[in-house]
């Protein structure tokens, strides 16, 4: 767990695999609000695909926009 700059705690667990397979899973504390699930996942048609971590940061990000 780790908590933000803006305040927010923050407790996720990643992973990655075959396909360019990437996610993230987590739970995040915005502050003086209820706790929230988000979770993101995704995959390629390649087999040898590199993950785009970027996708999962920026598309993480619009919820987190959102609850701000």
């Amino acid at each position: 767990m780790r908590r933000t700059a803006s305040g927010w705690i923050v407790a996720d667990k990643t992973g990655s695999g075959a396909y360019g397979t990437c996610h993230d899973v987590g739970i995040v504390w915005p502050p003086g609000r209820s706790p929230v699930v988000m979770s993101v996942l995704t995959t390629k048609h390649d087999t040898g695909a590199a993950p785009d971590s970027q996708l999962i940061a920026e598309t993480a990000s619009l919820p987190a926009t959102a609850l701000t």
